[in-house]
């Protein structure tokens, strides 16, 4: 992971600056300089300005990736935007293969050490380092996405393609990798049931949310989905301590909210969308789930920095 004292001399544009804090080892450091200076091309380094322009390049290139390689310092809690997790889990589900760094103190925000967990057990592999480092995410080792401003995700990125630079960041990742720590101990964390109870809930979630953008979804649908019988399906829901309407209830408003970010459709027809009878009636219960109302989750909606 890149701290200030991976960055080559200067700013993130090239200026001319200070850095601070060893995360290479220190003969790395001077052969990181002159392979900065000796590789760099400006037209394969971009800038973008915003974290709307930053997540929406990051996302159109993770969709054709193979391999996704990220760290993580202290940010703004991603477990909050239930359309970052719903993407996590799509993606991971389409056989893109994730490492993540993590600093330490980022799983002291509430919420995000479940919000991390339930992503390694998903399979992005996760570790923690109590070492300073920066945000940075890699796509494909060919790709890279660095801050334009340290510790400051929200201010915009710099795009960067060139060979020499991007394989030393890779290889700065896989430095900082394995001198980081497990986010769960190695041994076996799930019984062959609970493993059995994920894998369906993981299954039923994915249907339902499928269902809401353009079939119907029933008890008896989703049943024949996941190879159970209506009642069947509802005891195991039972045994992992859930049922068919907490679940309906719970994807139907991860899909809400991930309808609500992208600012393209009316409010009125994401309410017809997910089934309700109209826009006073999706919007009490939208409150009931969020404490706030749809036009307020919109307007106050933004993507996580990176």
């Amino acid at each position: 992971m890149m701290s200030s004292s991976e960055r080559p001399p200067g700013d993130a544009a090239g200026r001319p600056g200070s850095r601070t804090g060893p995360a290479f080892a220190p003969q790395q450091v001077s052969g990181f300089n002159l392979e900065w200076a000796a590789a760099f091309d400006p037209k394969r380094v971009e800038r973008l300005t915003g974290i709307e322009a930053v997540n929406a390049r990051i996302e159109s290139t993770v969709e054709r990736a193979g391999e996704v390689l990220s760290t993580h310092a202290v940010r703004r809690p991603a477990g909050d935007d239930p359309a970052a997790r719903r993407r996590m889990l799509d993606n991971l589900g389409r056989g893109i293969r994730y490492r993540t760094i993590l600093h330490r103190a980022t799983l002291e925000t509430p919420g995000e050490l479940a919000y991390f967990t339930e992503l390694h057990r998903a399979g992005d592999h996760h570790r923690v380092t109590d070492q300073p480092i920066q945000t940075m995410v890699l796509v494909d080792r060919a790709t890279a996405f660095v801050p334009l401003v340290p510790d400051t995700p929200a201010a915009g990125a710099l795009v960067i393609r060139q060979p020499g630079i991007v394989a030393t960041l890779v290889n700065l990742f896989e430095y900082t990798w394995a001198a980081s720590t497990d986010l769960e101990p190695a041994e076996p964390y799930l019984s062959e049931s609970e493993r059995q109870a994920l894998e369906l809930l993981g299954r039923l979630r994915a249907f339902l949310a499928d269902g809401f953008v353009g079939r119907t979804v029933t008890l008896e649908t989703a049943a024949r989905h996941v190879g159970l019988s209506p009642r069947r399906l509802q005891q195991r829901l039972r045994e992992a301590g859930t049922s068919w309407r907490a679940e309906l209830e719970r994807v139907r408003d991860e899909v809400a909210t991930s309808l609500l970010a992208e600012h393209r459709l009316p409010i009125a027809a994401i309410a017809t969308r997910l089934g309700y009878s109209d826009a006073r009636a999706f919007r009490r219960a939208f409150v009931r789930r969020n404490g706030i109302g749809p036009h307020e989750f919109r307007e106050a909606s933004g993507s996580v920095p990176f």
